[in-house]
């Protein structure tokens, strides 16, 4: 037993898990927010200045929409809308901002601000079925090391 959940509640939280999340929709989920995140863009392009927070902005809107077309909460899902933003970001420094030093300064943070909001908000039964899932891998990994 782990706190106030089962075993096998956990089990199954982390089974909904996996069949929940989708690369279809995270791909999906993207490309629907490179939309408004690409208008974003081209506002800030237009408006001459530009302040340094607000260019993660566009990446953390195809984050969301990822996150919540997609449902991912692994890692190898959420790097998808993080190349997005990057080529989105990479793309709008070439055509918009004309090679604009802090534009290619902060184009690898869209790929993480992109990436990080990717990611489902998880109930406490998912965290709990996560960090237990990741102590058994790791005792079973030291099991293997440890025999040699």
């Amino acid at each position: 037993m782990s706190g106030k959940f089962s075993n096998e509640e956990l089990k199954m939280a982390l089974n909904e898990l996996d069949d929940q999340q989708s690369i279809k929709g995270v791909i999906i989920g993207s490309l629907i927010g490179l939309i408004p995140a690409g208008g974003l863009f081209y506002l800030f392009g237009e408006m001459g200045g530009i302040l340094v927070w607000l260019l993660f902005s566009p990446a953390a809107i195809v984050g969301w929409q990822a996150a919540y077309l997609g449902r991912a909460y692994k890692f190898k899902y959420r790097i998808v809308p993080g190349i997005f933003a990057l080529v989105l970001h990479l793309g709008v420094t070439f055509f918009v901002f004309e090679m604009n030093p802090i534009m290619l300064l902060t184009a690898p943070l869209s790929f993480g601000v992109a990436a990080y909001f990717g990611k489902r908000k998880l109930t406490s039964i998912y965290e709990t079925a996560i960090w237990k899932m990741s102590l058994v891998n790791c005792h079973n990994a030291s099991l293997l090391t440890a025999d040699g």
